[in-house]
């Protein structure tokens, strides 16, 4: 119920489909708890301030054109959003999926039922709205004037963190994004992962090389390997 507040009234009237299903990060529900902050939702940012957004998302507008740059979640979720409102909603994005990195997590060794989730979430309440999906499309100054927008939302994503170390741009250098996506980049045989943020990404990347035969050394930045991970999880 904290990804859909709806849940028990859609399933009352045999709307079951239109459930949205939680994809078990306990990021910011049971972790913010943890943490003794307000809990929320990654999927349902209305989660733990609906005191403050609901009266937002329920007051009348006039209707406009509202052109969405790219089709990860942020991206979506803004587009369902504004649809919901009553807006002509046209989401664009370079990509032929929609998820964005939702996309690349997928191909991990670990959350491939997150990512898959999330984008099952989205793909189905874009079936029953109006919204104007174009994808394998470029956007520059000119397609978006003629589009003549009266809004428009940049959702293009996020870019990793690179720390600012000697050596970082060395040719063998590999971030994790480009390992994970369609066309990655060749690797040798023995690999260094460093993971500095403790979570997810080194040990999945440590796992997906050698499960392809590479010679792995996983080091972190913390006390432990996967010391951010929430317990329930690790």
């Amino acid at each position: 119920m904290i990804v859909d507040r709806e849940m028990p009234n859609k399933a009352k009237r045999g709307e079951v489909n239109s459930i949205d299903a939680c994809i078990g990060c306990l990021q910011a529900c049971i972790g913010h708890y943890h943490k003794g902050l307000t809990i929320g939702c990654v999927q349902n940012p209305m989660a733990g301030k609906e005191q403050e957004l609901l009266p937002l998302k329920q007051h009348s507008r006039i209707k406009q054109r509202v052109v969405i740059v790219g089709a990860g979640p942020a991206g979506l979720h803004a587009a369902l959003t504004a649809d919901s409102q009553g807006h002509e909603v046209i989401l664009v994005d370079q990509c032929k999926e929609i998820g964005g990195l939702l996309q690349t997590m997928r191909r991990a060794p670990m959350r491939q039922e997150l990512a898959e989730t999330m984008i099952d979430n989205y793909s189905r309440k874009l079936a029953t709205s109006k919204i104007d999906i174009r994808m394998e499309q470029k956007v520059n100054y000119e397609y978006l004037t003629e589009l003549k927008p009266d809004a428009i939302i940049c959702a293009v994503g996020s870019r990793p963190y690179l720390p600012h170390v000697e050596g970082v741009k060395d040719p063998r250098v590999i971030i994790v994004d480009n390992l994970f996506s369609r066309n990655p980049k060749t690797v040798g045989q023995r690999v260094l992962v460093f993971d500095f943020g403790g979570d997810w990404a080194g040990i999945e990347a440590a796992l997906f090389l050698k499960e392809k035969g590479n010679d792995v050394t996983l080091i972190t930045a913390k006390l432990h390997i996967g010391q951010e991970i929430h317990q329930y999880l690790s």
